[in-house]
Formats: C-alpha cells, structure tokens, sequence
C-alpha cells in the first residue's frame, strides 16, 4: 500500500506578520529567515501530528478490495473516486457502490460492491483528501500557536537546543501542543 502525494496546498498556516509579532521583532532585516523557520515548522508540525494540516490530496494503490480500506492519513475530508483495473485501464467505481466512514482521524471505505478487476498489484486506487481545510482559517488556533512556539525557538537556539538533542521543537511548549493532535501509526 503506497500514499503519493498529488497535491498539497502551501497556503502560509501561519503569516509572516503573524510570527514576527509572537517574536516582537519590529525590523524587516531577517524576513528571509523567519519565514524559512515558518515552512520548517509545519513541516516539523505535520511530522509530529502525523496528519496534513492544510489540504492535501493523495493516491493510495491497494492490490485488491480485499483488503483493510482504511486511508491512513489525517485529518480525513473526503474520497474523490475510487478506480478498479479492468482490461489495463483504470475504471472510476461509482460513487454510490461504497461508503466512507469517519474511524478516529481516518476515512474508512467500506459497504463496497466489489466489480470484476485484475487482482494484481495496484490494482486499486483511491484519491482521498485530508487535512483541515484550504486555507489557515480552517486550522485550530492552538496548532497555529504551536508553529509559533516553534518557530520562536528555532528563532532563538538557531540549531542548538538546550537538552542536547539538536532538535528544539521536541523541548519546546509547542510539541506539548502538538502532541494532543497526534494520530498512531497504523500500519
């Protein structure tokens, strides 16, 4: 079972504006710097949730319908199609042939009619979105004020953090945050 990525919204979470307030820094000489430290802290925010904060959307291949149909990325919005193997193409299964339930974080495709296809690899594949929504107004405040935290030590320690891991944003308020939006690792 393979996830690839499709399309990911880059829509900033947290602004520019926004984080140089949390840091009360009033000049423009580190703008550069300071909105590199904000992409690291999504992409370090998303690595700790395990889950998209923005819209992303995903294809998942599966080897069969046989198998657990549970999307295993978070926050789950929706399936866009569903695609079978059927002579060496792919077949879009009509939407009313299945249901999708909300199980925790993750969509689970189930009440499936299940059509003739090629039991081969891939031979099943489901575009899912996940994530929050489109845009920052859709993300919990408390996540956007966690990037803050972790960029404001980013900020701060510039690489060096004081436990000694190299890595500030796992000694900081911010992952304390983060933590309670965490989902499992399923596999």
């Amino acid at each position: 079972m393979t996830y690839v990525v499709i399309n990911k919204i880059l829509t900033d979470v947290v602004t520019l504006a926004e984080a140089k307030s949390f840091l009360r820094i009033t000049s423009n000489s580190e703008d550069a710097l300071i909105q590199s430290l904000i992409h690291s802290a999504v992409t370090q925010a998303e690595r700790m949730m395990n889950r998209d904060i923005l819209t992303t959307t995903y294809e998942n291949f599966r080897n069969s319908f046989a198998e657990d149909l549970t999307l295993r990325r978070g926050a789950y919005q929706s399936v866009e199609s569903i695609e079978y193997l059927s002579d060496g193409s792919y077949v879009v299964l009509d939407p009313t042939e299945y249901t999708v339930t909300i199980g925790g974080s993750f969509g689970v495709v189930c009440q499936i009619y299940i059509p003739t296809y090629e039991p081969v690899c891939n031979s099943v594949k489901i575009i899912f979105k996940t994530g929050f929504g489109d845009d920052a107004s859709f993300v919990p405040e408390d996540i956007k004020t966690a990037i803050k935290m972790i960029v404001s030590d980013m900020y701060a320690n510039r690489g060096d953090c004081s436990d000694g891991s190299g890595n500030c944003s796992d000694c900081s308020a911010g992952s304390r945050i983060l933590g309670s939006y965490c989902l499992a690792e399923i596999f």
